[in-house]
């Protein structure tokens, strides 16, 4: 995959940032991670400004079955899998799943 913006580049895992966009949305990336509260609405500029900057969208069932194998996981399998298989402890769920999703973008496009 390319990077955007990039002539022909391609994209480098310090260029990735996975959010888990929620109520509370949990980021991660080599350069930090965490959540935040997601104050705006569905018909604010802010919002929709926001959305326009994503460029892929994963399904939860689709992250779960990643992350667990299972793809009805809870919270805390998913919590698991960030220690278990990665060694990753995250402050919250929605820490855990952006770092999970940073993980399965990494592996979907092969991006080293």
């Amino acid at each position: 995959m390319e990077s955007p913006g990039s002539s022909g580049g391609r994209l480098t895992r310090s260029e990735i940032l996975a959010l888990d966009v929620a109520t509370t949305t949990g980021y991660y990336s080599l350069h930090g991670s965490g959540a935040w509260r997601f104050h705006a609405t569905r018909h604010c500029r802010t919002y929709l400004a926001f959305y326009r900057t994503l460029r892929e969208f994963v399904n939860a069932a689709s992250l779960k079955k990643f992350a667990t194998g299972d793809g009805r996981a809870d919270k805390g399998r998913m919590i698991a899998a960030c220690i278990d298989d990665y060694r990753f402890h995250p402050s919250s769920h929605d820490e855990a799943d952006a770092f999970l999703l940073f993980h399965y973008y990494v592996r979907k496009y092969r991006i080293r």
